[in-house]
Formats: structure tokens, sequence, C-alpha cells
């Protein structure tokens, strides 16, 4: 038993005051690269709680998943959009909070794109701006956990009308390795599409 005063299961005392170790289902940050609770070496988490990601990926389009406005998708909706076989799988690819979570299959030299999402209409039609696109090269290792939002175009306003209001600006869009304090990559979204009323002359 242990007790170290928080309710983390990340760390080498879980929430239950039980001692972490392989097999309690729970990733002992630092320690195992996965815990999937079973013995089954087939499913991406082998019995020693060691990722075996190296499954064949080419590339792949991470999008809201058909969520919109300030909320981010979850993870169903995720898997229904994407239906791929590591989309299914837990210990590599999980959505919380609306940040889509991608464990890296292999090491190597990855391109990552990223587009800033498209602000809103306004009532009159008029679109919103384009978001920024930025690409790079990155060197990443197996095993790597990639946190990603994707940003999500901005809503026009509920209260406005033709005469007056606009629209929000599009979300940016966010990639970063687990643990870092600083973004890989990041595309800022585009203003939203707004309204001018002079007023009567």
């Amino acid at each position: 038993a242990c007790d170290d005063g928080n309710a983390s299961n990340e760390d080498g005392c879980l929430a239950t005051c039980l001692v972490a170790e392989c097999g309690d289902g729970f990733v002992q940050a630092g320690v195992e690269d996965c815990d999937d609770a079973n013995d089954d070496n087939q499913d991406g988490c082998n019995e020693d709680c060691e990722l075996l990601a190296d499954y064949v990926f080419g590339q792949h389009d991470f999008t809201p998943c058909g969520a919109s406005g300030g909320n981010g998708p979850q993870l169903n909706s995720c898997q229904q959009v994407y239906q791929t076989d590591w989309a299914e799988n837990p210990n590599l690819y999980d959505v919380i909070d609306g940040v889509q979570r991608w464990r890296v299959p292999s090491t190597g030299r990855y391109r990552i794109e990223v587009s800033g999402a498209q602000g809103g209409v306004n009532h009159v039609g008029d679109p919103g701006g384009s978001g920024a696109r930025m690409q790079g090269d990155f060197s990443l290792q197996q095993g790597d956990l990639l946190n990603i939002i994707v940003g999500q175009q901005g809503v026009i306003s509920p209260q406005g009308n033709v005469a007056n209001g606009g629209s929000g600006g599009g979300g940016g869009s966010f990639v970063w390795v687990e643990g870092s304090d600083r973004p890989l990559i990041v595309a800022g979204g585009g203003g939203g599409s707004g309204l001018r009323n002079p007023g009567a002359p």
C-alpha cells in the first residue's frame, strides 16, 4: 500500500493507495509505454507494458470529426470518421477533452501540415477569413504521444441580423508532443466576417 496525497493514477501510487504496477490498467509516466491490463501481445501493448505500435502508417488527415463551435470532437465521432484499425486501439489513439492523442508508430521523420480554421460566415453570407497554413518536418520517436487540436470554423452570432452582428473567428490548430513545454507546430485561425452598420444618415 501507499499514499502520496494525490489522486493521480500516472505516478507510482494509484488513487486507490495501491502501488502502481504493470497490468493495473494505468500508464505510469516515465516507466510504462502503455498498460491495457491484459497479457495479449497482439493488441499494441504487450504483457510487459511496452508499446508495439509499429503498424503500417502512410498518411492521415486529422479533422474536427464533425464538431463545431467551441466544443472539440468526441472519440466515437472520430472513430466513425477515420475508419482505421489504429483509431479503435486505445493504446494508439484517444480523444480527451477535444484533444486528439495519437501514438507515433515508428521512429523517423514526419511531415506535419496544419491549417487554422476559416472564420465564420456573417448574416448576409460573407465568408470569414482563411486560416494560416504551416508545414514542417519533424523527427519523432516510436511511442511519442502527439496531442492534436484541429481548429474548428467560427460560428455566426446567434443574436445578430443582416444589419448588425458578425461571426466568430476560426480556431487555431496545434500539435505538440506529450510532456513538452512547447508546440511542434501551430496555425492560427481566420478572422470572423463582420458587419458594419453606420447608422441612420
